[in-house]
């Protein structure tokens, strides 16, 4: 119950508070620790009560106002630098991170020109809302492949090694765009993926294990379907064609079809 033994006026007089969660502490926004409840712990730095949403906290608000539409998975591409927003407008609040012209994304919702897009973060699977323009990239569209999807998430790196620092981490079922590719090895029994990072992590990228990555959207077109299948019965038993191979393992095959019907729809 809000303003119960605190002692404080309110306002609004004694209140519920009420959320949904993915896990039992989600602080997906970059806070400084664990923050159990709805209601937000008084700013260090200002004193003043900050938004929920920068201890982890998605905004339900926009999903109440707005008619938010569902889309298929598509790469955006940032129109210039700006904050990450809660919500699809600039009444939203600033969130932990900036964008920075030119980067990509994967979005999956859409409100009058603004996209919700996959976020990587340190507390676990973050999203947010950037304005930006839908493009046809020839760039892959990854999928993170981590089922037992518990803290820490698979580790991305400064550099395509697990030598390097970690910079934050990707979560089972986001999504992400590559930027560059590196040849297995240091660590890595398959390809390291380069991937956009919003400003705040001190780097514009970073770089993920390829065993934690899966490639199914073979034509980039941000949906699994007849046409992907096609690619891949077309390069079936291949060892040479790397677009086809799904889970990398250097062969077109059966683990590929299970793993492209598994995904059919998405």
């Amino acid at each position: 119950m809000g303003n119960t033994g605190t002692g404080e006026p309110s306002g609004e007089g004694i209140h519920l508070h009420f959320e949904v969660k993915l896990r039992n502490a989600l602080g997906n926004l970059g806070d400084d620790g664990l923050c159990w409840g709805y209601t937000p712990e008084t700013d260090k730095i200002d004193g003043i009560r900050d938004e929920p949403n920068w201890f982890g906290y998605v905004n339900p608000y926009p999903y109440l106002e707005y008619d938010i539409n569902a889309i298929r998975r598509i790469p955006i591409e940032v129109d210039n630098d700006q904050p990450v927003r809660t919500g699809p407008g600039m009444d939203y609040t600033k969130t932990f991170a900036t964008v920075i012209a030119s980067q990509k994304f994967v979005a999956f919702g859409e409100y009058n020109g603004w996209y919700q897009v996959y976020l990587p973060s340190k507390d676990g699977p973050a999203t947010g809302w950037i304005q930006g323009k839908e493009i046809e990239s020839l760039d892959l569209l990854l999928e993170v492949n981590d089922p037992s999807s518990e803290p820490p998430g698979v580790s991305v790196r400064a550099n395509p090694t697990t030598s390097s620092d970690i910079i934050s981490y990707v979560w089972d079922g986001q999504w992400f765009v590559m930027s560059d590719i590196a040849p297995s090895g240091s660590g890595c029994s398959k390809p390291w993926y380069e991937i956009y990072l919003p400003y705040g992590f001190l780097y514009p990228s970073g770089w993920v294990c390829g065993q934690y990555l899966l490639r199914v959207d073979l034509d980039r077109d941000g949906e699994v379907d007849v046409v992907d299948l096609g690619i891949l019965l077309s390069n079936w038993g291949s060892t040479s064609k790397p677009l086809a191979d799904i889970n990398q393992d250097g062969r077109v095959d059966v683990v590929d079809l299970g793993i492209l019907l598994s995904n059919w729809g998405k």
